[in-house]
């Protein structure tokens, strides 16, 4: 009897250890990853109407770049820019163009809110849209904000360096 058991045991484990590589194989494939580039902006207000709004000159930060139909990342872009005690989060269904796009946007500084009046477009990026994918190391983006924290008239432009964040 106790020979069955250590027969079949000696089996089993056979049976499992050739199982499991094909169960951790497969273990990843059915769940997709958020797909997101980070690095660092340049807000440059000069010459638009925001130094009254305090966005003139040049502002540097942090950016996060999420763009639609990548990975998990839905059908919605995402950039994101934060720039010393302050942050804004640009959101629109599709990805940003050459045109200006209405945008969802919240801003987050020593109050909290929503603006429905900003719009964004990136004039410049390399790799351009149709070919990022997501394996693509960097991005860099060249683009302008129509009424900047939904200050009118402030339309600063702004440059990103984005490198592809790996979990």
């Amino acid at each position: 009897m106790l020979n069955g058991i250590l027969e079949r045991s000696a089996k089993y484990v056979k049976t499992s250890a050739l199982a499991l590589p094909l169960v951790f194989s497969l273990a990843g494939t059915g769940h997709a990853q958020s797909v997101e580039w980070r690095g660092f902006v340049v807000l440059d207000g000069s010459g638009s109407n925001c130094e009254q709004y305090g966005w003139g000159g040049i502002n540097t930060g942090q950016a996060r770049f999420r763009p639609s139909d990548l990975g998990s990342n839905g059908s919605e872009t995402r950039l994101s820019m934060f720039l010393g005690t302050f942050a804004i989060i640009f959101s629109r269904e599709g990805r940003f163009d050459r045109r200006w796009r209405p945008v969802a946007s919240t801003v987050v500084s020593s109050y909290t809110r929503a603006i429905d009046t900003i719009q964004v477009r990136v004039t410049s990026q390399t790799p351009r849209d149709a070919a990022l994918t997501a394996d693509t190391p960097q991005i860099y983006l060249v683009g302008q904000i129509q009424n900047m924290e939904g200050a009118a008239g402030c339309n600063p432009t702004f440059t990103a360096t984005l490198l592809r964040r790996t979990w």
